[in-house]
């Protein structure tokens, strides 16, 4: 992977590890394999505030960002 596709990958990082409803429908196993992982997870929270998601990091941090429509994404603040 050269230094462009590299850069590419990680801005897709965000939109591609975004966890729908549906993943959380019966358990939390695909979450929970992306954390053991050592990979970051973005959801949404009833309390999430508009534009905005949460990224919980492997250690159990929880940051909120804000996603582009290039699928990067900028971390706002504390979840």
């Amino acid at each position: 992977m050269n230094a462009i596709d590299s850069k590419a990958a990680k801005r897709d990082a965000a939109h591609a590890f975004m966890l729908e409803d549906e993943d959380f429908a019966y358990d939390d196993s695909e979450a929970r394999g992306h954390l053991a992982e050592g990979r970051p997870i973005f959801y949404l929270e009833p309390n999430t505030p508009k534009g905005l998601v949460v990224r919980e990091q492997p250690d159990g941090g929880k940051d909120l960002v804000e996603l582009d429509d290039q699928g990067g994404y900028r971390v706002v603040g504390p979840a």
